[in-house]
């Protein structure tokens, strides 16, 4: 892997199907601090794979890695809503010099389509593991400010898991009943509920915050833990093969 984000940008930009590198969100390239991930488009002359965007760790920093192809600049709608942070992106490397441009296009040809509700998806509960994980980072990192707004933060999160229990496991959310509901299916999320409430510190309600995550997602191998490697999926439907998965991490040499 990478000792630092400077040097995984670098291998990018000699890799000869890489045309263009836009960076989005607040980290910047050199800055190895805890707190931010650091979120990157990788545009490709080409790239016809099911995948939408990999995740990973350097050192301790979350990696967001967003691959598209030059094609996917001339659809008629964004492979993904998150794709709009392009228009307001850095950008890092533009090989031919055109990425503006053909940017400038999307921008006036993307139509944003209204989302109809769907049974959860593989694909998408393993989006939805990374960005618990991705959360719980963030509140970590944050523990030792002790402010109102982490604690505000972890309150909601755990507001937030509970939903998120209810509809992984397609149960009626009645909220006069829920604790009742919880209890009867998961008594080990009844008690971890218990323990968070009780809690005094906010070090001991982060931590019950991360055991109630690995309860709510222990049927599909809890968060996402450092040393995994996540493949999130353009087509929710649509698995990701194993040899998109090779040609993806040889492409950013991840194992070199």
């Amino acid at each position: 892997m990478y000792n630092n984000i400077r040097e995984f940008i670098d291998e990018l930009k000699r890799n000869v199907r890489v045309i263009a590198l836009i960076k989005y969100g607040k980290r910047e390239v050199d800055d190895m601090s805890l707190g931010e991930d650091f979120a990157l488009y990788v545009i490709m002359n080409d790239f016809s794979s099911n995948i939408e965007s990999i995740h990973f760790y350097i050192e301790t920093i979350p990696i967001d890695v967003n691959v598209r192809g030059y094609s996917d600049l001339l659809l008629k709608k964004p492979i993904s809503k998150t794709d709009l942070e392009l228009f307001s992106g850095e950008i890092l490397f533009d090989k031919s010099g055109i990425i503006s441009r053909m940017l400038n296009k999307s921008k006036e040809n993307w139509v944003i389509e209204k989302e109809e509700k769907k049974k959860i998806s593989k694909n998408e509960i393993e989006r939805i593991r990374y960005s618990y994980k991705h959360i719980l980072d963030k509140l970590k990192n944050s523990l030792d400010e002790n402010n109102l707004q982490t604690k505000f933060n972890i309150d909601i999160t755990m507001k937030r898991l509970v939903d998120q229990y209810f509809e992984l496991n397609d149960l009626y959310y009645d909220e006069d009943k829920l604790l009742d509901i919880i209890k009867k299916n998961e008594p080990l999320f009844y008690s971890y509920l218990d323990d968070f409430y009780s809690a005094r510190s906010i070090e001991k309600k982060y931590k019950m915050l991360s055991k109630i995550a690995g309860v709510v997602f222990k049927d599909s191998n809890g968060i996402c833990k450092e040393n995994e490697v996540m493949f999130l999926a353009r087509d929710y439907e649509e698995e990701i093969s194993d040899d998109e998965k090779d040609e993806i991490i040889e492409m950013l040499a991840l194992f070199r």
